[in-house]
């Protein structure tokens, strides 16, 4: 169409207009991802064995009584007793990282929870 308009027009016309079309641009073929693929697209899977991921209980938890698991460190440590820094686990966490008796909670002039003895509230 372009090139039949552009004949149509006279010298210093016809040049603005070519110096104006864009270039058409062509798509390289994609290297191939396998023989099922089409080179065109995303590559192509067949799903050939589907087996269910069977979930079974140890009867244990990951961590032995009085400790708890820190994911930072990623090992079993010791739960905290009055003053231990909750500040530094998400909240989730709280009912696990202090010892019997006291809960995580923020004290009097403190910003950040604590361990603290438990109280009849």
């Amino acid at each position: 169409f372009a090139a039949i308009l552009v004949a149509g027009l006279g010298g210093a016309q016809a040049a603005h207009l070519r110096a104006l079309a864009k270039p058409v641009v062509v798509a390289k073929e994609l290297t191939s991802f396998g023989a099922k693929s089409t080179g065109q697209r995303a590559p192509v899977f067949e799903v050939v064995n589907k087996t269910e991921i069977e979930v079974r209980s140890t009867g244990k938890c990951m961590c032995a009584i009085g400790k708890f698991w820190d994911w930072q460190k990623e090992e079993c440590v010791m739960q905290g007793a009055e003053g231990f820094e909750c500040k530094n686990y998400p909240q989730e966490h709280f009912s696990q990282l202090c010892k019997d008796g006291f809960v995580c909670k923020k004290g009097e002039g403190l910003s950040f929870p604590t361990c603290t003895a438990c109280t009849a509230e």
